[in-house]
């Protein structure tokens, strides 16, 4: 039987397992009583969760007049916040009060809970960090490019700067799916807001200088965001020349195709892993960034700078869907190792951050987000198992449904990363992005190391690549990883200890 408790009745909107757990965890609170569910997936709208009905959005209104309701909490914490904010304002011009579950990047790190609602007009986790109006002044009218703008953080990238009414925005990605991908939903975002576009689409490589440099001319580009790049650790290590053609040649031709376009500001999207590297991901991307850093102080006009990211949640290759996938076969759940920890952002924080920076730029810094304390990808594991209605099965709790195990750091991986190389380090006036000036290589170092590389990869001499990232990167240190039994041995001893 349902368990009878007061409160006032309320909707839940999203029906997946966060819904449900949501349904469940107010059971014992007086304040509110889940009556009913609505949901955009028409696929759950015949089914019913614990005897409570889910209906459509189509009739959404239908629901909150037969059950009386006046409230509706929205249950998605991994939506975009743009389709969170749709949701939130299509309910409250129905008149109905609506408060939401806290983001999923709060529940993973264990800051909140699910039962901890907050009301709708809650500033964002993009507003708290990016000021809008300065956002605005900045790229309202501007013709702005993208490399990448396919990839996880370039799509996100591409939807915020299309609500900033550029005068035209420049989408330069090669791989023809996701660059379709990326057309369609712009257009779609803004026939659906009513608002225009102007819109350039080019298959193009960000590594193919003369054809960046005609692209980039002729649109009349004044801003750049670099954010084409390879990223995922293991796959670069068995692959140090796609690395060093990818991150640093391709970040080399576009820097000089739009020095000669006469852009004005070229930003490059960064990773936490190319501090202090112990990968040849991290290394080719520390060689991104002193590129930036050696070019910003010549004499040239255009202004420079480098946004430093931690983990994404959500990107492609991040752990976060690969957990989500294993959940869904039933386990079980890989993690490297025990003490393993990350720290990590939404995809929409990480587009803010990149415009908020973009903005500030004055010459070579590079803008890093002031983290919140690093998340055990244990810890992120347990909590996406719970919030997705299961439990983990192990020695102490038999009956769990999804196994966790050890796999052994991987070639390349540290326990964790950092995000500030030196000392020098400021505030910016913006909450939570802070302002570091790194040491980097001379012009004539970087000269020669780019021309190596360019050889390396033409005579496609891998451990030659290497060497010349070592040779760029002194603070590079290359890791071995550790075996499954190994890490099997230190839990052993811990919990021995």
């Amino acid at each position: 039987m349902i368990a009878r408790f007061s409160g006032e009745p309320v909707l839940i909107y999203g029906a997946g397992s966060t819904g449900a757990l949501l349904a469940r965890a107010l059971r014992g609170s007086w304040r509110y009583r889940p009556v009913a569910f609505i949901d955009e997936d028409p696929g759950r709208t015949l089914a019913r969760i614990e005897r409570r009905p889910v209906y459509p959005v189509q009739h959404l209104e239908r629901a909150l007049y037969r059950h009386r309701v006046s409230r509706v909490i929205v249950s998605l914490p991994s939506a975009a916040d743009v389709h969170r904010r749709r949701i939130v304002d299509q309910l409250q011009a129905l008149g109905v009060r609506v408060e939401t579950v806290p983001p999923i990047d709060e529940l993973l790190a264990g800051r909140r809970a699910l039962s901890d609602l907050e009301p709708a007009d809650a500033r964002s986790g993009v507003e708290a960090i990016a000021c809008p109006e300065r956002l605005h002044a900045d790229l309202s009218g501007a013709h702005v490019a993208l490399t990448g703008a396919g990839g996880s953080i370039g799509r996100e990238l591409s939807r915020q700067i299309a609500r900033l009414a550029p005068g035209r925005l420049v989408l330069i990605e090669r791989n023809e799916h996701n660059l379709y991908e990326v057309t369609q939903l712009l257009r779609w975002e803004a026939a659906r807001e009513g608002r225009a576009l102007s819109m350039e689409a080019h298959l193009a490589d960000a590594g193919d200088a003369k054809r960046m440099e005609r692209i980039l001319a002729e649109a009349g580009v004044s801003v750049v965001y670099h954010a084409a790049a390879y990223k995922h650790v293991p796959l670069l290590e068995a692959n140090p020349l796609e690395a060093a053609a990818n991150n640093v040649l391709t970040t080399a031709h576009c820097l000089e195709a739009a020095e000669r376009a006469g852009v004005g500001r070229f930003v490059l999207v960064s990773t936490d892993k190319a501090v202090r590297p112990t990968s040849v991901m991290g290394a080719s991307k520390r060689a991104a960034e002193q590129l930036i850093q050696s070019r910003a102080q010549g004499a040239g006009a255009m202004r420079l700078a480098t946004v430093r990211f931690a983990n994404v949640l959500d990107s492609s290759g991040s752990v976060l869907p690969l957990f989500r996938e294993q959940i869904r076969h039933g386990g079980p759940v890989t993690v490297t190792h025990p003490e393993a920890r990350r720290y990590f952002m939404t995809i929409p924080q990480a587009a803010a951050l990149l415009l908020q920076a973009g903005a500030l730029a004055e010459g070579g810094e590079v803008f890093v987000l002031e983290p919140d304390e690093a998340v055990r990808i244990e810890d992120l594991a347990r909590r996406l198992i719970a919030l997705s209605g299961l439990r983990v099965r192990d020695a102490k709790h038999p009956q769990g449904e999804i196994p966790i195990v050890y796999t052994g750091l991987r070639e390349g991986e540290k326990l964790s990363e950092q995000l500030l190389l030196g000392e020098q380090v400021s505030g910016t006036g913006y909450r939570r992005i802070l302002r570091a000036w790194e040491p980097s290589q001379s012009q004539a170092v970087l000269a020669d190391g780019v021309q190596a590389l360019e050889q390396a990869v033409a005579e496609r001499d891998g451990p030659r690549a290497r060497a010349v990232l070592g040779d760029l990167v002194p603070e590079y240190r290359p890791s071995q990883g550790e075996s499954p039994a190994k890490v099997r041995r230190l839990q052993v001893v811990e919990r021995a200890s």
